[in-house]
């Protein structure tokens, strides 16, 4: 039996980041978490959060199975944005959503910056996202979410527990 080499970290860029979601969404779409346990997370949060006529962005939002329900909660009124890494995804949910009642689009981390003003959102959601993030990156969007949420707006983060 062979001896594992040394381990050495690798360094992400933008670009494998992109290329390993955008595989993840073409072989692995049943595997995301937010399509085994978004229902879960609404029903937890009911009470906590008060969604109707709302604006939320879906932070990580992937292929849109969190983004489906925020619509339904959200409703009139209220509107769901998504914020994905990847070009490629941002543009098959705009795809999916575009004629949806409350869906206001959906960027790039790239493009957030020009896409989505300032204290004009109620809850950022942030589905197992942040274990994914680099400590820049983190930090990106810690100030993002900060510049995006309006006084007194809500901040939902989950991340692994296992």
């Amino acid at each position: 039996m062979m001896e594992p080499g040394p381990c050495h970290a690798v360094p992400w860029t933008e670009e494998q980041v992109t290329r390993f979601w955008e595989y993840q969404f073409a072989h692995h779409a049943s595997r995301y978490f937010s399509s085994r346990a978004a229902l879960g997370l609404l029903r937890y949060l009911r009470g906590r959060v008060a969604w109707r006529g709302k604006v939320v962005v879906d932070f990580g939002c992937g292929p849109g199975y969190l983004l489906e329900e925020l619509l339904k909660v959200v409703g009139k009124g209220g509107g769901v944005y998504g914020v994905e890494s990847s070009s490629g995804m941002t543009a098959r949910i705009r795809e999916r959503f575009s004629r949806r009642p409350g869906f206001g689009g959906a960027v790039t981390w790239q493009e957030i910056g020009s896409s989505l003003p300032e204290e004009q959102v109620d809850v950022v959601v942030a589905s197992e996202v942040l274990e994914h993030l680099s400590g820049e990156t983190a930090r990106d969007f810690a100030r993002e979410c900060r510049r995006l949420l309006r006084e007194g707006g809500g901040l939902v983060v989950t991340v692994p527990n296992e």
